[in-house]
């Protein structure tokens, strides 16, 4: 499943975490 920088984005915004807490979390 690949990973795109919004989901990232809305991640980090939801869960106030960092950006390799996000990329770690979705892969």
């Amino acid at each position: 499943m690949a990973v795109t920088m919004a989901d990232i984005t809305h991640l980090r915004k939801m869960t106030g975490a960092g950006m390799m807490d996000c990329k770690n979390a979705l892969t």
